[in-house]
């Protein structure tokens, strides 16, 4: 088990370990802002993935796919015997495997913000009447919260835990603006 990095120490480091720092030392730039500006961090926010080291999976994902995806095509072009292809064309399909690899990871988030961003809006309507119900019964913005946050948890996680980082972040930040700043930004 050890050698296979279960938890044991393979090379003196455990697997995990190794491929996050090779995660760290490949993506140290372009972990910070993306093209848009937005950070790494924040994009995955919005896909819903909050964990601490999703940034550095991604950024292992990045690098690794390329490799695996264009070495699959490889072996494929090289043991197939039903293709025949020039060198020239196997290397364009490697090369177009390898760069689909690259890609791979944010189309899969890209399309994973989509889909949270449709059922946010369609838990929406629900949240807003049940906080309206609780406004009107005389609590105050972090009592109503946190009563949607609660009954609204078993029928729209996604919503709740929106709310639930918000009302978090109410208690906790200075400004008011800044934590809904905040959700407009995960969100």
């Amino acid at each position: 088990a050890a050698a296979l990095g279960t938890g044991g120490k393979a090379g003196g480091q455990p697997v995990k370990g190794v491929l996050r720092n090779l995660a760290k030392k490949v993506g140290k730039k372009s972990q910070n802002k993306q093209k848009d500006g937005v950070s790494l961090r924040m994009f995955l926010a919005r896909a819903g993935i909050r964990h601490k080291d999703a940034a550095e999976y991604f950024m292992l994902a990045q690098v690794a796919f390329p490799f695996i995806f264009g070495g699959i095509a490889a072996l494929y072009i090289m043991l197939s015997s039903k293709v025949n292809l020039s060198p020239t064309m196997a290397l364009a399909v490697c090369g177009g495997a390898a760069a689909f690899g690259y890609m791979a990871p944010k189309i899969f988030i890209k399309n994973k913000i989509s889909k949270r961003k449709k059922l946010l809006r369609r838990q929406l309507p629900d949240s807003l009447d049940l906080l309206v119900v609780c406004a009107e019964a005389g609590l105050a913005l972090n009592a109503a919260l946190d009563r949607v946050v609660r009954e609204m948890g078993r029928a729209s996680a996604e919503i709740s835990d929106e709310l639930g980082l918000l009302l978090i972040e109410l208690n906790f930040l200075d400004e008011r603006r800044k934590a809904f700043s905040n959700l407009c930004d995960r969100t």
